[in-house]
């Protein structure tokens, strides 16, 4: 016997039904949606902005979603906004920089997204199977992707420009990000595809000293490491202008003292120095900084090799001359406290010598600071006259 359909049974059908109307109808509409939203390409930022916004539930609609036109079309909107705000810029700068890199950034993202869903498999209408090349492989085709790859070729160099803006606001945190865009694009393969021109090296090593000299600078917490590889970069590619060098080392500093300063973190600094070293081993302030490090450590005997190394490197980095003297000074001061039981003519035959050696490093110290604030003087100075009255308890006349 069938089973007789309740009223129950009647309503659940029914209101499955109307939800599976309302279901194709709200797809429909949002197909509607893209085409309306289409319109406004080329238009004014505010229409583009508008019809931007309007699309923005078809990004994520089962049947939009997956459609490369849906992003396809953001992506020209988001473009579009961003030529414009450009264009303005030039003219006056009077640009709302912050919109013009967001539309900028999406517009990347948008195309990147459209790309893949525009590559479809060509099937047979009459097996349903894949059409198949000479090779094997299944046949694809594609509608926007030759269109896509050119706009964003296209648009690799405004991020640059993006990047100048930025730091003339200043909005260093942003600046970073817009050159470093460019720098990971420059070479992507629409770039390569639509032969967009690679500048020379010192020139991308002065977009690589933007990056740097932004990061330094950017407000929060400092990532002097990114800072640090940005200089390194620009130095490896001949750029030597604006203080690069010092600004690497400025940054090599302060990721050391960031890193002594952190208990959790403090065995990372060996290693990063290191890395340092590998990367560009003739910087006499590296080996002075290991050296600064393992004097820290009590390790004298490793830090005079490379306070002497970074002597060789560069005899005229006095701070290698002020800090191996300070170990000399420092290797004296555990001899007198391994030693409490010693006379002073006993401590003579060991201390004299050692400080005898330190003088001639702390005077040459002295002779090389040519800074405003005489810092390397001061402390040379400091330790010469501890020096003298040790000399003069031990009885020793230079």
């Amino acid at each position: 016997m069938n089973k007789r359909l309740t009223l129950n049974d009647k309503k659940m059908k029914k209101i499955m039904f109307l939800l599976a109307c309302a279901s194709v109808m709200a797809a429909s509409a949002q197909v509607s949606v893209v085409k309306e939203a289409a319109k406004a390409i080329g238009g004014k930022v505010e229409a583009q902005q508008a019809a931007l916004e309007l699309l923005q539930p078809a990004l994520t609609n089962a049947e939009t979603a997956n459609d490369a036109n849906t992003w396809y079309t953001a992506g020209r909107l988001a473009f579009g906004i961003a030529d414009l705000l450009q264009v303005q810029s030039a003219k006056d700068g009077a640009a709302d920089v912050n919109l013009m890199g967001s539309s900028l950034f999406s517009g990347f993202e948008y195309m990147q997204k459209a790309l893949p869903l525009d590559t479809i498999v060509e099937v047979d209408k009459k097996t349903g199977a894949p059409k198949l090349d000479k090779d094997g492989n299944a046949k694809v085709k594609t509608k926007f992707s030759k269109d896509i790859l050119s706009q964003m070729a296209g648009h690799v160099t405004d991020a640059m420009k993006l990047g100048d803006a930025f730091l003339n606001l200043p909005d260093y945190a942003k600046a970073a990000d817009a050159y470093e865009f460019y720098l990971n694009n420059i070479n992507s393969p629409a770039a390569r595809m639509f032969n967009v021109a690679v500048p020379a090296d010192t020139v991308l090593g002065n977009i690589h000293f933007l990056v740097g000299y932004s990061t330094y600078f950017a407000d929060g917490d400092k990532d002097y490491v990114r800072a640090f590889n940005s200089f390194n970069k620009a130095l490896e590619l001949g750029y030597t202008a604006n203080q690069t060098a010092d600004f690497r080392n400025a940054s090599f500093v302060a990721h050391v003292q960031a890193l002594l300063a952190d208990d959790a973190r403090k065995t990372e600094v060996i290693p990063f120095i290191d890395n340092a070293i590998a990367a560009d081993p003739e910087v006499a302030n590296f080996y002075d900084i290991k050296g600064q490090v393992l004097m820290g450590d009590g390790k004298l005997d490793e830090a005079k090799n490379l306070f002497k190394k970074s002597m060789s490197i560069d005899p005229a980095y006095g701070d290698s001359y002020l800090n191996y003297a300070r170990a000399l000074y420092e290797e004296a001061d555990r001899f007198i406290a391994d030693n409490q039981q010693m006379t002073d003519k006993q401590l003579a035959p060991t201390l004299i010598p050692l400080y005898e050696e330190a003088m001639p490093y702390l005077e040459r110290a002295i002779t090389l600071d040519k800074s405003e604030n005489q810092v390397l003087v001061k402390q040379a100075n400091s330790i010469k006259e501890d020096i003298d009255y040790k000399f003069e308890l031990l009885g020793h006349k230079r």
